[in-house]
């Protein structure tokens, strides 16, 4: 499809009439009824949400809920959810709404916009009714803006998002982080939704978030962390399924053979970070996973 504007619209709005109000349960079926799955595994087929994912989206969307984290190991299929979560903001979501996906630079946040595009262009009804830019998608009809940004301070003010998502917050900087909180929670209703793995230092913002998340004391923040068992062995499948949700749901879309391979070739404290959904130091040095213990004890 050509990207750009159609001109004037001249087709109906959507019509949700009779749907929940319930902020989660909408989205769950404007996905399950409108999104095809673009790619991978299910390409071409609806895209049918997994227990899990709609775990996410039912924590995240529920009442009062301003801030989510979800911490999980790659290849679990965050930037697709974080796209399909996109796309319905466009015509679920609040009048006028805005979703932005903020990612380490603008070419990874642009990722996620190639998946949203690709899934509306996949559907008639909602192709009609977009706006497809090559930076941009726009609803008339709600009028509605989804708009992939870099994760910099300047990117990321005079914006009024009802939905904002970060793509691996990881790497995001205390700087990023306040403006991407001081440019949300200016509507009655707006969620920040955060969904990466962890990071390779706990001197960062995520870490300092999980810790928030893990305290279970703050009804407007919703956590979910997914990580292998601390100390288990890195070819232990049972811990595998416990890191990796797409590996252990029905009809799962990640597979063991992969992660083998994966696990083969990665050191140690790197498979731990970003397969296992581990905190681990050393992910970035270039010494083998053990060496300098192997020193010390020679």
């Amino acid at each position: 499809m050509k990207a750009g504007p159609k001109g004037q619209i001249a087709v109906e709005p959507l019509d949700f009439t009779g749907w929940p109000a319930d902020r989660a349960a909408r989205r769950e079926r404007f996905i399950s009824e409108f999104l095809i799955v673009p790619r991978g595994h299910g390409a071409g087929e609806p895209f049918r949400l997994r227990e899990f994912q709609s775990k996410i989206i039912s924590g995240a969307f529920a009442p009062g809920v301003r801030t989510g984290l979800v911490s999980m190991p790659r290849a679990n299929g965050k930037t697709m959810l974080a796209a399909a979560l996109a796309i319905a903001e466009l015509w679920v979501g609040p009048p006028s709404a805005e979703a932005l996906v903020v990612a380490s630079d603008q070419r990874q946040a642009n990722i996620t916009l190639r998946y949203a595009r690709r899934m509306i262009e996949l559907n008639p009804a909602l192709a009609e009714r977009c706006h497809i830019f090559a930076d941009r998608l726009y609803v008339p009809e709600t009028d509605s803006l989804l708009l992939p940004l870099p994760a910099e301070p300047g990117a990321l003010h005079g914006h009024d998002p009802a939905l904002l998502i970060v793509d691996e917050l990881h790497v995001v900087t205390e700087d990023v982080w306040t403006a991407v909180t001081s440019a949300a929670g200016k509507r009655p209703e707006s969620l920040t939704l955060a969904i990466s793995t962890p990071a390779t230092t706990p001197d960062c913002v995520m870490w300092s978030l999980v810790e928030h998340g893990r305290a279970g004391d703050d009804p407007a923040f919703y956590f979910e962390e997914y990580g292998a068992p601390e100390g288990c062995a890195t070819d232990d499948r049972d811990a595998w399924k416990i890191a990796n949700p797409a590996l252990a749901c029905v009809d799962p879309f990640l597979a063991e053979d992969g992660i083998e391979a994966v696990r083969r070739t990665l050191r140690e404290p790197v498979f731990r970070q970003l397969r296992l959904g581990q905190w681990v130091t050393g992910a970035e040095s270039w010494m083998p996973w053990g060496v300098c213990r192997r020193v010390r004890r020679g």
